[in-house]
């Protein structure tokens, strides 16, 4: 793919699919380097271009499609960003010597800031299911490696009639001091699925290429006993943000703690907490104690659950990080994370990703 046609892509996707937020984050970056400024004044002082007179949606767009140093910009920042979701594996085997003979041939490219190179989109034949032939982006930390898969969409827009046109990166994040790799990817318009298999394809494409390439194969994560262990562990950092049960006699329920700051589950925590605000009362009738404590034990231990969400808590409402666990999914053998809120870097997967690893071990230990 040429530059001028990879530059449309990368504009396309952030005019048309990269949220205000990060858009906001982004620009905030670039006027603190001085590549850009809203003032006029300043812009003429630093060499800076102005974007005073573009609205503000359009500004970033606008950036990318001025200097090419924006775009460099834009690859680093999908090294960095949050993700919608993630899905984590232990790291069974690798060949990580592979790496530098792949990179001789040109079938991974290290990520460069020079203005000439930019990422290899690939697009998917998903009526074959031979391994994709993905020239990934590669960048090198003491504990960490990354692989950014660059795939390219297009579909034809609905309500315009046009043809949108989308840069999709597929981060791959190796653990290195944990063992572990993970996938980060975000969600897409339902115009560029063509069934709902969409991310399911994605991953095991991914992990194909992995197993060839480098020689890596995953391991799942008994995601459902580190998270047990979790709430069980009742610590003032992780609490329960709701969670999907199927019941024993076919019910179904989806309890949320809502706006309650104390992260209390209705029904099962609330009554929890009654006995644990009434314990003095509940002691005088143990009979009565134990048929509540028996009941909410037995609906926690035959009821099914599809998913589950956790809240990392924080004093600041806005820093709280909140992520859905789906267990087995499309009944695969590992867990698909779902991460909410508007948090625009790479932090707070990472210190999940750590977070879960740990009890992983803690779990491990007391087996």
């Amino acid at each position: 793919m040429n530059f001028t046609t990879y530059r449309k892509f990368v504009i396309n996707t952030i005019n048309e699919f990269t949220p205000n937020y990060n858009k906001e984050e982004i620009l905030k970056e670039l006027i603190n380097k001085k590549i850009v400024s809203n003032n006029a004044g300043l812009a003429k002082q630093y060499n800076a271009l102005d974007i005073s007179h573009i609205d503000e949606e359009s500004k970033l767009g606008y950036c990318a499609e001025s200097l090419s140093s924006v775009l460099k910009y834009y690859e680093q920042w999908e090294f960095i960003k949050s993700y919608k979701h993630s899905v984590i594996f232990r790291l069974v085997k690798s060949d990580f010597s592979k790496v530098e003979d792949l990179l001789k041939v040109g079938e991974i490219q290290k990520y460069d800031q020079a203005e000439a190179e930019h990422d290899t989109m690939t697009e998917i034949n998903r009526k074959s299911y031979s391994t994709i032939p993905f020239v990934p982006t590669m960048v090198n930390l003491d504990k960490m490696l990354f692989l950014k898969f660059s795939v390219k969409l297009e579909a034809l827009n609905p309500l315009s009639r046009e043809l949108s046109q989308l840069k999709y990166p597929i981060l791959v994040v190796i653990h290195k001091d944990l063992e572990v790799l993970e996938i980060r990817f975000d969600r897409v318009k339902s115009i560029f699925k063509a069934n709902d298999l969409f991310y399911k394809e994605n991953i095991n494409y991914i992990l194909d290429w992995l197993k060839l390439k480098i020689g890596i194969t995953v391991g799942s994560i008994d995601m459902t006993t580190i998270i047990d262990d979790i709430i069980e562990d009742n610590n003032d950092e992780v609490a329960v943000h709701a969670q999907y049960m199927s019941l024993k006699m076919g019910g179904k329920a989806k309890l949320e703690v809502g706006h309650n700051a104390e992260f209390i589950l209705p029904l099962l925590g609330e009554l929890k907490r009654l006995i644990e605000d009434n314990i003095k009362v509940f002691d005088e009738s143990p009979k009565i104690k134990q048929l509540l404590n028996d009941f909410v034990s037995e609906i926690e231990l035959t009821s099914d659950l599809p998913w589950i969400s956790l809240c990392w808590k924080n004093p600041t409402k806005s820093k709280q990080v909140i992520v859905k666990f789906s267990h087995n999914y499309l009944n695969e053998d590992y867990c698909l994370l779902q991460y909410f809120g508007s948090h625009t870097s790479m932090e707070r997967m990472n210190y999940v990703t750590r977070y879960l690893v740990g009890n992983k071990s803690v779990v491990e230990a007391k087996i």
